[in-house]
Formats: structure tokens, sequence, C-alpha cells
């Protein structure tokens, strides 16, 4: 399911670091690419779709905060 707008506040009100929000990402990347194998596995071909539309969004998100931190 991505980073919920939630951990993005929680970084705004500085609940969580940069670093704590970084690290959540790469785990929830790595999570769902092994989600979208096991979806494509399963000739569920469609949510294999979707869930790595959403890991290209954390990768994304991830490059934009790196970007910030250089």
């Amino acid at each position: 399911m991505g980073v919920s707008h939630s951990e993005v506040l929680r970084v705004q009100r500085e609940e969580i670091t940069i670093d704590q929000y970084v690290s959540t990402l790469v785990e929830r990347v790595k999570r769902d690419k092994l989600l979208a194998l096991y979806c494509s596995h399963q000739q569920k071909r469609v949510l294999a779709f979707r869930v790595l539309r959403r890991v290209k969004i954390m990768e994304e998100e991830l490059r934009g905060v790196e970007g910030e931190t250089m």
C-alpha cells in the first residue's frame, strides 16, 4: 500500500526523521516488488501491474527526497 499521507505528515510535524521516512520507503519498495512477483506467478497480472505502479511512485519519491537532501 505505499507510504500513506500520514507518513508525510509525520515527517512534516517532525515526529519522524527524513532518514526514517526513507527507510520506510525502501522497505515498502522491497516488499511490494516481492508482492508483484508473487501476483505475477499466481497469474494475477493486473494486480501485479498495480503494485508495480505503486513501486514506481515510491521510487520517484525516493529520488525526490535524495535530491532535496543533497
